[in-house]
């Protein structure tokens, strides 16, 4: 299965040969069979071009406007009756992520600690760390700088006083 991308034209190559092994070259889009099936498995039959790219190799072009799955058959009746084909997952966006998906990546690299920074750091009277404010950086010169923070979090804590277990510990966005 091949990803592709809603709305952007999709390519795919193919090979023509004869029964010699030797590439078929001159075709055009009328030469074979094109079925294009989009996820509610309804044929396309408009806007599919094709393209001889060089000695014998083909480029099939279009632009899925669902997403889902999709499938491809194209057929010719002397080199390739049974067909060669493809199946697509067409999604969204499959160049990159989201703008909130990279932000949520970025803090949770932060909360591993990584360009991580503690500020004012409470304690209690068995040195235990009850608060501090926690920010995260994008890059460690940031961390040593106290610039450009991602996010910037409240840590507490609550020890028993006998046992000196933890009894509480949270960490929230501020």
């Amino acid at each position: 299965m091949i990803y592709i991308e809603k709305d952007k034209l999709n390519t795919d190559d193919f090979i023509v040969l004869d029964e010699d092994d030797n590439p078929v070259t001159g075709l055009v889009l009328g030469d074979f069979t094109v079925k294009l099936y989009n996820p509610s498995k309804t044929e396309i039959t408009s806007g599919i071009s094709l393209d001889e790219i060089e000695n014998g190799l083909y480029r099939i072009k279009f632009t899925p406007d669902t997403l889902g799955q999709w499938e491809l058959a194209v057929y010719h009746t002397t080199y390739f009756p049974f067909g060669k084909g493809q199946n697509y997952k067409c999604v969204e966006n499959l160049g990159g992520i989201s703008p909130e998906t990279e932000e949520l990546i970025k803090r949770v690299l932060g909360l591993s600690q990584e360009n991580y920074r503690i500020f004012n750091p409470k304690y209690d009277r068995k040195n235990n760390l009850i608060y501090s404010i926690i920010k995260i950086y994008p890059t460690a010169a940031d961390v040593d700088a106290d610039t450009n923070a991602i996010a910037v979090y409240q840590m507490d804590a609550s020890f028993n006083m006998k046992s000196n277990l933890m009894d509480k510990y949270q960490v929230k966005k501020i």
